[in-house]
């Protein structure tokens, strides 16, 4: 499992780049979409720290092409959504290690 919060951002870079393909997390962390991993951490900053053990995300970030998605919990905790993604991407996310929902 994989948190925005407490996991070490290297580590973060690697789950996401080895899912959504090299430099991907790096790209999105400069993005100034609503939908990118720079907008989850600014609204995890605006207070959204109650810890959340549910499915419910308060924001999330789309993988290259806007296609898979990872739900982010206001608890930092990040999931990957079986349904927005391709066969593939499920398969290395499970691999990885990301919470499958």
């Amino acid at each position: 499992m994989f948190n925005l919060i407490s996991t070490d951002r290297k580590e973060l870079r690697d789950a996401f780049d080895f899912v959504e393909g090299t430099g991907f997390f790096h790209c999105s962390e400069y993005q100034k979409t609503i939908y990118s991993i720079r907008s989850a951490y600014r609204v995890l900053d605006y207070g959204y720290n109650e810890n959340s053990a549910t499915t419910n995300s308060v924001t999330t970030i789309y993988g290259k092409g806007g296609w898979t998605r990872y739900g982010v919990r206001s608890n930092g905790d990040v999931y990957f959504s079986e349904y927005h993604s391709s066969p593939e991407q499920l398969q290395k996310a499970k691999v990885i290690g990301f919470e499958i929902v």
